[in-house]
């Protein structure tokens, strides 16, 4: 989380966000599978890679997410969370980069990316999650500009609930 923190066009989350991208080209031109049924599905760093797929691709119809990650980096940064605990060390030593290294994460969080979003989302938030703040995860929520809805799981950590994993199945299933 460290590398190149300070220059958006070579921060380490760039070439994630972009693969994720590039993968929804490669998918829709396989045979088996129908251009018209893609949908992204992900937890944590997955449901933030879901959200970013699906907003910058063009080719997803819906996105799943469940406790994505890569919000409100400046305040899971401050407050070392998950990933962020290297990247707050490293403004612990270096505190003249602080400005730089907020700048450049702010590219790459979530809510300032969901504004992108012009299909269906589908948010799990997970009440006892340690890792992404439940406030953080309703922060990315109420930043989805279009259709969108919220699934509330009390006393779940950090993991996607079976609940919604069979609620994405089922929900595939009818596709």
């Amino acid at each position: 989380m460290t590398r190149d923190a300070t220059n958006k066009e070579s921060f380490y989350m760039r070439n994630i966000y972009l693969d994720a991208v590039r993968a929804m080209d490669v998918v829709a031109t396989l045979p088996e599978v129908d251009p018209e049924r893609i949908v992204t599905y992900g937890g944590s760093q997955g449901g933030a890679l879901s959200f970013v797929a699906s907003a910058f691709s063009g080719l997803s119809k819906k996105c799943y997410s469940c406790v994505p990650s890569y919000n409100c980096l400046r305040e899971r940064t401050e407050q070392r969370t998950g990933v962020f605990g290297p990247l707050a060390a490293l403004l612990q030593t270096y505190p003249h980069l602080t400005d730089s290294v907020f700048d450049t994460l702010s590219y790459f969080d979530i809510n300032n990316l969901v504004s992108y979003l012009n299909v269906e989302a589908d948010v799990g938030l997970a009440l006892a999650d340690a890792i992404c703040l439940p406030k953080f995860v309703y922060s990315v929520y109420t930043h989805i500009p279009g259709p969108k809805q919220i699934h509330f799981y009390p006393f779940k950590p950090h993991t996607i609930p079976e609940e919604y994993h069979l609620f994405f199945l089922r929900e595939l299933a009818a596709m």
